[in-house]
């Protein structure tokens, strides 16, 4: 099993890194669209952790990312996602700059709005004992109004790209570790997160992308066969390139259909 206290100060480390890597005037597109898809959202949407685009700047957008793969070519995308994002800051900064033509969307949001990275560090560090519970406590509190933000952000979107299908994805289940006490917590927050995003995406009439079943198996307790990187790493708890095509994946068994085909 992964010796999750002993990282846990890398962990934190480079979470906090993360977090304060969102500038706002660094949010837009990579390159022109010349497709009909537009990817919006945080960290996971962006492809951090994975090798970055040589202009990514502090977006940290990869060319692993899963829109590009779902696009085949990175200049096939509007490429919004940016490190950090919240909901708040995908309304203010990446949805005025869909272009209106757009018939796909996609995007991922709401894990930073309830600080599920700071449940991952409390869960995970020396105090996990003490610390883990009032920080899931705290994620749940703020639950009611990420619900709120979130399906104001889709309808902003859908008034923004009126002829677009909007993919609303959730988040892989971490750790995967079993009945065990603390990380078990984490999960079930995790679970508790993704249902809340499944519930606003499907009440505002877009489509939920569930991507559980596409990473079981590959937690971070699976070692090896995991597709969530490890603390220590640049980007410790988002996908590897083999989890962003996961995502890509779970996408496209939507129905979705890449831009490059459009």
């Amino acid at each position: 099993m992964i010796r999750f206290r002993a990282a846990a100060i890398a962990v934190t480390a480079s979470l906090a890194l993360i977090g304060a890597a969102a500038q706002p005037a660094d949010a837009g597109p990579m390159t022109p669209n010349r497709g009909r898809y537009a990817a919006l959202g945080d960290s996971y949407a962006a492809g951090v952790g994975n090798q970055p685009l040589k202009n990514a700047g502090v977006s940290l957008r990869s060319a692993a990312a899963y829109p590009v793969l779902l696009a085949d070519q990175v200049n096939k995308v509007t490429f919004l996602a940016v490190s950090g994002a919240t909901t708040g800051t995908v309304s203010a900064h990446q949805v005025p700059q869909i272009p209106r033509s757009v018939t796909q969307v996609t995007l991922t949001a709401g894990g930073n709005d309830v600080g599920f990275g700071m449940i991952a560090m409390a869960c995970t560090s020396p105090d996990a004992a003490t610390q883990c519970g009032p920080a899931v406590a705290a994620a749940q509190a703020r639950l009611p109004q990420m619900t709120a933000d979130l399906a104001a952000l889709i309808q902003q979107v859908q008034d923004q790209a009126p002829r677009a299908e909007i993919y609303v994805t959730g988040y892989p289940i971490l750790f995967q570790c079993g009945p065990h006490p603390v990380l078990g917590t984490v999960d079930a927050a995790n679970q508790q997160l993704n249902h809340a995003i499944r519930a606003v995406a499907l009440a505002q009439g877009a489509t939920y992308v569930d991507v559980t079943d596409e990473f079981a198996g590959h937690g971070l307790c699976q070692g090896p066969n995991s597709w969530i990187l490890p603390a220590g790493s640049v980007a410790p708890l988002h996908p590897t390139a083999r989890g962003q095509q996961a995502y890509a994946d779970a996408i496209e068994a939507t129905a979705f259909t890449s831009a490059a085909e459009s």
